[in-house]
């Protein structure tokens, strides 16, 4: 009876101080349930090993117990972001074992320079058409992955030099991230730590771009192999379109594809599937160069191409569709955009 009251008391004493902890720290609460629920179910513990297999993910020691519980919660989360009627859905991908953290300093990389500086827009007047695809008229690579390096802009860059090579000369040559990466930093760009698109632009008007075969993509900053012998493509400047307008962004469509930025940090890009993203959800701090390479504006379907860097494993194999909005744009899509011109 004694060892009863002990251990009652004992029990009544940690049940009070837990109380008093939640009392003074009214955000514990969330801590309790986080642990309740990062317990993986058999279920995800399944899935997890399936997830490993598709990907060829292997862990070590105590990694794969934390990399276990990231998955678990990311696919509540999936469950929970589908649980709503969208025009898009999410699923597991390659990013489903990383933390949203995680996955923003990784894979992301746009970082402009100089904000507030006078944009050179030059005003463009297409007839627009319901439909553009640059993809049918051989404008367009294939989906290609910056790999852990925040290279983004540089795959920007390089698609919208692709697709002026193409209309202007009818070659379609898979042009070098990699020199970017590595010889464009005294612009001002970071090479895997990030880039401007228009500063690589700039970069390609003075010194010309070389061609993939000849300067290759290592996913990693290296000493600049610029060799002017070996430049493929060169331009003679780019412009900026007019900001927050998706209207002028179609005009420059129409031309051909478009460098733009966007923000890709949230759930719904990380684990994009298919469909049109259409919430402001992701948001409209700009953190991702894309490449917009067509548009589809009816009236029951209103959404801009995109092509990602990600990989063909990767939402709509490689691509995302977003919503066609004015302003900002849904995901920020109106705010950056520029493209090369022709020498």
């Amino acid at each position: 009876m004694h060892h009863y009251k002990i251990a009652a008391a004992l029990s009544l004493a940690v049940v009070g101080t837990i109380v008093a902890y939640m009392v003074l720290n009214p955000n514990a609460s969330g801590f309790l349930r986080h642990n309740s629920a990062s317990r993986p179910s058999l279920s995800d513990k399944t899935r997890f090993e399936e997830f490993k297999k598709k990907y060829n993910k292997t862990y070590g020691g105590s990694e794969h117990q934390r990399r276990l519980e990231i998955f678990s919660a990311n696919l509540k989360r999936i469950n929970e972001i589908n649980s709503v009627k969208r025009n898009f859905t999410v699923g597991v991908n390659k990013f489903t074992d990383l933390t949203r953290e995680e996955f923003a300093s990784t894979y992301l990389g746009y970082k402009p320079k100089n904000q507030n500086r006078v944009r050179n827009v030059a005003p463009l007047k297409n007839s627009l058409p319901k439909e553009v695809d640059w993809r049918d008229q051989n404008a367009v690579t294939d989906i290609k992955d910056q790999g852990q390096c925040g290279s983004c802009w540089a795959f920007s860059v390089t698609g919208a030099l692709e697709g002026l090579q193409s209309i202007t000369q009818k070659k379609l040559i898979p042009l070098s991230e990699q020199q970017l990466v590595d010889c464009s930093t005294s612009y001002g760009n970071q090479g895997c730590n990030g880039g401007d698109m228009d500063l690589a632009f700039k970069y390609v008007k003075d010194k010309g771009i070389q061609s993939d075969d000849d300067y290759p993509y290592y996913a990693w900053d290296d000493k600049c192999q610029y060799d002017t012998s070996k430049v493929v493509f060169n331009i003679s400047g780019w412009a900026d379109v007019a900001q927050n307008s998706s209207e002028a962004l179609a005009q420059a469509v129409v031309n051909g594809p478009v460098s733009v930025a966007i923000e890709a940090d949230q759930e719904i890009f990380q684990y994009y599937q298919v469909g049109v993203i259409d919430t402001l959800e992701c948001g409209t701090n700009l953190d991702h160069g894309v490449l917009v390479v067509g548009f589809v504006n009816k009236t029951d379907w209103r959404y801009w191409i995109v092509k990602n860097s990600w990989g063909e494993d990767w939402g709509n194999a490689g691509y995302v569709y977003i919503g066609i909005e004015d302003k900002e744009g849904i995901c920020g899509i109106n705010m950056s955009p520029s493209y090369p011109i022709a020498s």
